[in-house]
């Protein structure tokens, strides 16, 4: 039986997978209330205190922070577009909201690019944002993969258990995650050997604070799979996406990262899109620690 906290962090966590799916549209309290089935009050205050944050106030840190990244991947999108495209009405509340979160203007932000994010310093070996909210070192060299194309993807459903603080090179963390959803899947017996395992960064980490990063380490599940306390189910959506497969040591993902970004992407007709992208693993890693990882990076036609 589930005990009243974890219920509660379930639905807290499906308001949050709402809003990510939803950062465009009107997100107003009453109708995020509904989606974790609160009243409007007890939701505010159930909210405030399992996030930290009140509703509105995650609402608009989401989306400046996914401003602040698609300001410097899509540099051909101005402003305000930007702006009501992550769901701000008009340009002046944007601005504002802006330069109160970051300490500078959405224009400076974009011309000083390469900054330090969270401290608005230049540093040595600073960070590029990717729109699927990995961090991409600018030193290390990219690594080209075995083998990518652009594939039309179908949609599907995982389960998942998410965290939310630091998580770089902490992979003791991971397998703690991993370990707890797959015993939640064999105990239903919903792990075969066609299973999908996958991560999913829902926040950039050049961007948001370490304190409040998210991921969700996944499982792919039937379609209405239920979730229970901790571990919660969500859509992949279909789509357009890069599919580019990399053998990799632990130490060469961000170099793998960097081939997406800094190579493929530019000199191609995609730009990335809202959808969130993510790691899946083809396999244990062999007896050398090499993973076999498909990086999936949602694309559209690039403007102009």
């Amino acid at each position: 039986m589930t005990n009243g906290r974890t219920d509660y962090i379930a639905r807290v966590q499906r308001v949050q997978d709402h809003i990510e799916q939803h950062l465009a549209e009107p997100l107003e309290l009453v109708d995020l209330a509904k989606v974790a089935h609160f009243s409007p009050f007890h939701f505010h205050r159930i909210f405030t205190a399992l996030v930290g944050e009140t509703p509105s106030a995650f609402v608009r840190r989401v989306r400046l922070e996914r401003a602040a990244s698609v300001l410097l991947t899509l540099p051909e999108y101005s402003i305000t577009e930007i702006a009501i495209d992550c769901g701000f009405g008009e340009t002046s509340s944007f601005s504002r909201a802006f330069r109160r979160h970051f300490g500078m203007s959405a224009r400076e932000w974009r011309k000083n690019g390469h900054v330090n994010r969270k401290h608005g310093q230049v540093e040595e070996g600073a960070v590029a944002v990717s729109s699927n909210h990995q961090e991409v070192s600018m030193k290390p060299e990219a690594l080209a993969p075995t083998g990518h194309d652009v594939q039309e993807r179908d949609a599907f459903t995982v389960a998942y258990v998410r965290h939310t603080g630091p998580y770089a090179g902490d992979g003791s963390l991971f397998g703690r995650l991993f370990g707890q959803l797959t015993g939640w899947l064999s105990a239903r017996d919903l792990m075969s050997p066609t299973t999908r395992m996958l991560t999913i960064y829902h926040d950039d980490p050049g961007v948001t604070d370490d304190s409040q990063l998210r991921i969700s380490v996944c499982a792919s599940v039937p379609t209405g799979t239920e979730g229970q306390g901790e571990v919660g189910v969500l859509e992949v959506p279909a789509g357009k996406c890069l599919v580019a497969t990399f053998e990799l040591t632990t130490a060469q993902y961000a170099s793998a990262w960097q081939w997406v970004y800094g190579n493929w992407l530019p000199d191609s007709p995609y730009e990335p899109d809202d959808r969130f992208g993510y790691e899946e693993y083809l396999g244990m890693p062999d007896d050398k620690g090499i993973h076999r990882v498909a990086l999936i990076i949602p694309v559209r036609p690039r403007r102009g």
